[in-house]
């Protein structure tokens, strides 16, 4: 009796053993390691330096799908890329509509889309680049 004991422990120690060992590998066969990073929101293809400052000079923010008949607004993305951790200080922006060719901004808005901070809202203050 005392032998069959002995070779269950035996049993039971080597099967926990083999667990150990063999259950954090069963996970890596199972995920995708065929992870394409140009494809990842989370990936970025920039070289970052350890300094220095980003003058990104005039940008062309183009806001297509308005409808003046049902009231849509345009909307428009910009996407700016920064190095893990950067301090953005010392930000201006200068918002410029030309009116020529009758194109001018009703009521514009610009907000960050994540925490949907406003950091122009120009409602109820009239149009950009038209005169009445």
């Amino acid at each position: 009796m005392i032998r069959r004991d002995s070779l269950n422990q035996k049993r039971l120690a080597f099967t926990l053993v083999a667990l150990m060992i063999f259950v954090p590998w069963s996970a890596m066969s199972t995920s995708d390691i065929n992870f394409d990073e140009d494809e990842s929101p989370y990936y970025s293809n920039g070289i970052w330096g350890a300094g220095g400052s980003n003058d990104t000079g005039w940008i062309d923010f183009v806001a297509n799908g308005a409808n003046p008949e049902n009231g849509t607004y345009a909307y428009g993305d910009l996407n700016l890329n920064f190095a893990p951790g950067a301090i953005i200080d010392n930000l201006t922006f200068e918002v410029e509509v030309d009116g020529a060719n009758g194109y001018w901004v009703t009521e514009p808005q610009i907000t960050l889309l994540d925490t949907q901070t406003p950091i122009l809202d120009w409602r109820d203050l009239g149009d950009l680049g038209r005169q009445n």
